[in-house]
């Protein structure tokens, strides 16, 4: 498949703890990856989110490196976690998702090889505008990391 850079990306805003880029034109499937590699256990990782006039972002889906030290996922308002104690800080791993919200379903792949996939019917049509990265998530317990070779596309519809 074709795959092609797309949309409007705003200008990068840091926020705390995160690096967002808002996207204009929101398309039903988007992909996302990166290189990351943990230097301190706190809810590190990457994701989508819906901006908000309060204080919290809506986030329908994202994958962090949590303070349980393995990955795990948030999709709509559960979090779920795939077989993967094998993951340490201090190493670099890839992260990639694929996010499709027409037949509301999620992939996850690390390192090249699937690991989860799942569905979220709850999620509604304009569920995210923002894609984040982020570096201890604004919590008190928060981590680091580094992050590196960050891709988001879509495939032409």
């Amino acid at each position: 498949k074709s795959l092609y850079a797309w949309g409007f990306f705003g200008p990068p805003q840091s926020v705390v703890n995160y690096m967002k880029v808002p996207i204009k034109n929101t398309p039903n499937v988007i992909f996302a990856e990166c290189d990351i590699k943990i230097n301190q256990i706190g809810f590190c990782g990457m994701g989508l989110l819906k901006s908000t006039t309060g204080s919290f972002e809506q986030i329908p889906f994202c994958i962090e490196f949590g303070n349980h030290a393995h990955f795990y996922y948030d999709l709509g308002s559960q979090e779920k976690r795939w077989d993967n104690d094998g993951y340490a800080p201090m190493q670099w791993y890839r992260l990639t998702f694929k996010f499709d919200k027409l037949n509301k379903c999620v992939f996850i792949w690390v390192n090249g090889l699937l690991v989860a996939e799942d569905s979220a019917p709850e999620l509604s049509d304009n569920c995210y505008d923002t894609f984040y990265l982020s570096a201890g998530g604004g919590h008190s317990e928060g981590g680091s990391a580094y992050f590196d070779n960050v891709r988001i596309w879509t495939v032409k519809e």
